[in-house]
């Protein structure tokens, strides 16, 4: 991953305060009493996470950086919210593509491995930046099935 001692601080302030939306988002959805804040808040809270993951993305050299926040992400999200699954799936997994477009469109260069012949970002690039639903889909349905086969088995086990 490619930082300096500028970049540091500003990263881990946004990753603090994107942990917290999406925190704030989660705990908002299960403990609202009104209807429209408990519909909106994980949405809020899955786009800030999905931004944290585009930024993350862009300003990495390695494809790593962006997965290791997305695949737990998109596990919570699905597991507290299974029947919405592929809602999370999208939104968290697609902030890379839609990172990578807004970069091609303000004419943002992300770092490159040193010793490596990268091309310049082009529309053509941003599209292979699609295969990162694969992970974020595998990883949202894996955390529904584990609440689904958890509830099962306590339907199971209490008789009803």
């Amino acid at each position: 991953m490619t930082t300096n001692s500028k970049e540091g601080l500003p990263f881990l302030t946004i990753f603090l305060v994107t942990i917290l939306v999406a925190v704030l988002g989660l705990f908002f959805s299960i403990k609202a009493r009104h209807r429209l804040i408990s519909a909106i808040a994980p949405y809020v809270g899955a786009v800030a996470l999905a931004a944290l993951i585009g930024y993350t993305d862009q300003h990495s050299d390695e494809v790593w950086a962006a997965l290791i926040l997305m695949l737990p992400s998109v596990f919570v999200f699905g597991f507290l919210l299974p029947r919405q699954a592929w809602q999370w799936a999208l939104i968290i997994g697609g902030s890379v593509f839609l990172a990578g477009l807004i970069g091609v469109a303000i004419g943002y260069v992300p770092p490159c491995h040193p010793g490596f012949d990268c091309p310049p970002p082009s529309f053509g690039g941003s599209l292979q930046a699609l295969i990162a639903l694969i992970p974020a889909f595998v990883g949202s349905y894996t955390g529904a099935a584990l609440r689904w086969g958890a509830s099962y088995l306590w339907r199971q086990r209490s008789g009803t």
